[in-house]
This record gives structure tokens, sequence and C-alpha cells, in this order.
């Protein structure tokens, strides 16, 4: 009887073929060894996935509605959202972001120029701060145009 086998009283047999010993992050699929957040995620995946139940949270809280029908977040979103839409900006609102494999959705994307805007509100928030710059560098590195807006522009 080995170490192992004594410590835990188990032996894995060596067959069991096709079984992933190695704990995967639900967002991206990674393996994570031993750093991992609520057994689920990486460390990016788990910023992400705070942000995106954050925003869900508020959409089925408090809904606002923009001219065009959106549905959006909060009175600043609204008033963004209206801005493209009384412009004449085509755009579209919660679009999926093709980054890396991960769950990832932009405010809006504006297909005529292939852009995504992303609505910075919450910059008094560490942990949303945290979020931004996860997000800013996955659109870097998917070398897609980002433009950000401020809370005070």
């Amino acid at each position: 009887m080995n170490l192992y086998t004594m410590r835990t009283g188990y032996v894995a047999p060596e067959h069991l073929s096709g079984y992933d010993f190695t704990t995967r992050c639900d967002g991206c699929d990674r393996d994570m060894g031993e750093f991992r957040y609520i057994d689920r995620y990486c460390g990016e995946c788990f910023i992400l996935h705070r942000l995106r139940e954050f925003k869900q949270r508020l959409l089925t809280e408090h809904p606002f509605r923009a001219n065009d029908g959106h549905i959006l977040r909060s009175s600043d979103e609204v008033r963004i959202d209206d801005w493209f839409y009384h412009n004449g900006i085509q755009h579209e609102v919660e679009r999926r972001v093709p980054v890396s494999n991960r769950l990832m959705y932009c405010d809006w994307y504006l297909p005529q120029w292939d852009i995504y805007v992303e609505y910075w509100g919450l910059t008094n928030e560490e942990w949303y701060r945290e979020a931004r710059r996860v997000r800013e560098r996955l659109y870097r590195q998917a070398h897609l145009d980002l433009r950000g807006i401020e809370p005070e522009d």
C-alpha cells in the first residue's frame, strides 16, 4: 500500500480512460489547477461572470426603455442608446463579443463600422475597475475596435 492510499483510503484505477481529472473553468475551459473561484471559474472568467450577474440583476430589477425599444440598465445607457437612435446610427445592444472562448457581451455594437462600445458607469467600484481592465485586455487581444464612454462624457 502506498502513502496516497494510506492517506485517502481510496485507489483510483489507472484504467479510467476518458475521465478528465483536471478542474476546468466553466467560462473558458482552461485547466485551473488549484486556483479557482467558486469551483467553477478561473480568475478572469469569475470577474466576467460577476459582471454579467450584476448587469442581469439590474436589467430584471430596474429596466429602462430607450426610444427605439431597447431595454437597458440605467438612465445613462438610455441617453446613449437614444443618441445613437436619433442620429441614425445603427446599433445592437448586448451583442456577444468574439473574444477567445469566453462568454462576454458588449453594451453596444455598431455594425456599420465594426465598433464595440462599452459604457464604464461604475468607476468608483474596485471590482468594476478590475472587470474593465480584463475586458479591455480581451478586446485588445482579439484586435477588436473598442470605444469606451465615461460618465463625464
